[in-house]
């Protein structure tokens, strides 16, 4: 802590140490820049959407942006997980199933980024995972991988102090304020200053920027995951999705070691962050074990743990990553974000150093027209 009137200056500071806050200061701080990471919480907090040992990482993305964003983040993760010497990421292949014309779209994608997949029947695909029930023809992509949170945080925050970041948790940023000079970050244990700072706070983003940049409507909703044990212990597993005709998804994937993990996208109610109760719905649990007695013979329909975490939902879906001043905002990534972590650490580092421009897609909205007299 440092004398009460007197502030700390960095080159940059980072708002929100989660899985985007954290590649960013290790993107920034390995570029040579004098880097404070502030984090809320203590280091393995659940509070927010960067924890647990299992996120899915896949090209099948009907959309073509998120496809290839995809694939170069795949290539990262590699790379990553070789500089930081841990365990981040195995390869499981994943079976999409359920609309043709999602599975169409994704397959011509895949193709366009010269991925590796394969379209087979629901015959082909039962006999190759006789674990997997799912009506119609699958798409089969080999290289997507489960990776870990609770092993990449860590990996990128050492990778950070090592290039020389300063990370502070438990020192929540009360308030953002911006001049001439740049941004002035206030904390219980005083007051950050630097030319940029870079906010990724997830689901308290419309909070800590209310009056600084103009934001679309944000919606965080709870949702839930739950893992499910295997008939077969020895059965390997794919990484799954199906989307129902009602446009729902439900996926999953195998874990390290809790069974198999089988969620509903975008199947929790909105909450506010601070106040949640972190209570599982049980209508969610009951659809979801609906789904595995009938799509999932490999899995007991039981479940054995279940746990909550937070989306920070934009309406289309679509990542927020743009730089308004001083300011850099990433967020919003709709429950789909983790996968690309080492590339969104990539794109907020070039915005914060200005030499880049925002994808069109990625940009916060204009701000409103003053009114006239």
């Amino acid at each position: 802590m440092h004398a009460s009137g007197t502030a700390e200056h960095y080159d940059v500071l980072v708002v929100g140490g989660g899985a985007a806050g954290s590649a960013a200061a290790w993107q920034l701080a390995k570029r040579g820049h004098r880097v404070c990471l502030l984090e809320r919480f203590a280091p393995g907090h659940r509070a927010g959407s960067s924890h647990g040992r299992s996120r899915l990482l896949r090209l099948t993305y009907t959309d073509p942006l998120y496809a290839r964003m995809a694939a170069e983040a795949l290539r990262m993760w590699h790379r990553l997980e070789s500089e930081s010497g841990g365990d981040l990421i195995s390869t499981v292949g994943a079976v999409d199933g359920g609309r043709a014309e999602r599975l169409e779209q994704a397959a011509a994608a895949l193709a366009d980024e010269g991925a590796d997949f394969e379209v087979l029947t629901e015959h082909q695909a039962r006999s190759r995972w006789p674990q997997l029930a799912l009506p119609g023809d699958v798409l089969f992509h080999p290289d997507a991988a489960r990776v870990d949170p609770d092993a990449t945080l860590p990996a990128l925050q050492h990778l950070a102090a090592r290039s020389g970041c300063r990370i502070l948790h438990g020192t929540p940023v009360t308030a953002l304020e911006t001049d001439a000079d740049g941004v002035r970050a206030r904390t219980p244990a005083g007051t950050f200053t630097a030319p940029v700072a870079v906010v990724t706070v997830g689901p308290w983003t419309s909070r800590l920027l209310d009056g600084l940049v103009t934001l679309p409507e944000l919606t965080v909703t709870q949702e839930q995951v739950f893992h499910l044990p295997q008939r077969d212990p020895d059965a390997v597993w794919p990484a799954f999705s199906f989307q129902h005709e009602d446009g729902g998804i439900v996926y999953g994937m195998p874990t390290a070691d809790e069974g198999v993990k089988v969620a509903e996208h975008l199947g929790g109610r909105v909450v506010d962050p601070d106040t949640r109760d972190g209570i599982v719905d049980a209508a969610a649990r009951g659809r979801v074990l609906a789904f595995a007695a009938e799509r999932l013979p490999g899995l007991e329909p039981v479940v054995s743990t279940e746990t909550t975490c937070l989306y920070t939902n934009t309406a289309d879906e679509d990542f927020l990553l743009d730089r308004v001043g001083p300011l850099v905002v990433g967020t919003a990534c709709s429950g789909h974000g983790f996968k690309f972590t080492p590339l969104l650490g990539r794109m907020l580092a070039d915005l914060a150093e200005g030499d880049t421009e925002p994808h069109p897609r990625f940009r916060l909205p204009s701000p409103a027209p003053a009114d006239r007299a």
